[in-house]
């Protein structure tokens, strides 16, 4: 990574929770089975997420959704299920969060989303 770049992602981790100057977008509910492993069940996750973006790159979000959703909600699920039962229990979902960003902007192939929130999220055991 060039030096520019890690002094830009620096800035952004700085800025993305300044309301100022971003935008939410409606990334859909899910509803995802995590297994234990055998004998112990599975952990069924419910959420509805928001992507966190600069106004200035909704326009080139809105563009590029449409031929990426499918494979942006397949990202999240594999993300759900190959995730640690620790990432997904933690209060503040911080790595988890920062992993769905990750997944999302390799598959946009462009760094357009700096944060996602949930509006609801739940983990029950099954």
């Amino acid at each position: 990574m060039q030096a520019v770049e890690l002094l830009d992602l620096i800035e952004d981790q700085e800025k993305r929770h300044d309301p100022q100057g971003y935008v939410e977008v409606d990334l859909g509910t899910f509803t995802v089975t995590h297994s234990l492993g055998e004998g112990e069940g599975s952990l069924l996750i419910r959420f509805h997420l928001f992507g966190v973006l600069p106004e200035g790159r909704k326009a080139a979000f809105d563009s590029a959704l449409p031929g990426f959703a499918n494979r942006i909600r397949d990202a999240i699920i594999t993300l759900v299920q190959q995730s640690d039962i620790e990432h997904l229990t933690d209060p503040s979902l911080a790595f988890f969060k920062s992993e769905i960003v990750a997944a999302i902007n390799r598959v946009l192939k462009e760094r357009l989303l700096k944060d996602v929130v949930f509006s609801e999220f739940s983990v029950e055991r099954t």
